[in-house]
């Protein structure tokens, strides 16, 4: 059960980092569109 949790717990994590990395860049190309617009 508590390995389980683990699993959970750093694959949240990463899920996190991956939402953190991507993110900046996905609302900078926002930012560029509407500027071109």
């Amino acid at each position: 059960m508590l390995k389980i949790k683990l699993f959970a717990i750093s694959s949240l994590k990463n899920a996190l980092d991956l939402f953190l990395n991507f993110y900046p860049i996905m609302s900078l190309c926002k930012v560029a569109k509407m500027l071109k617009a």
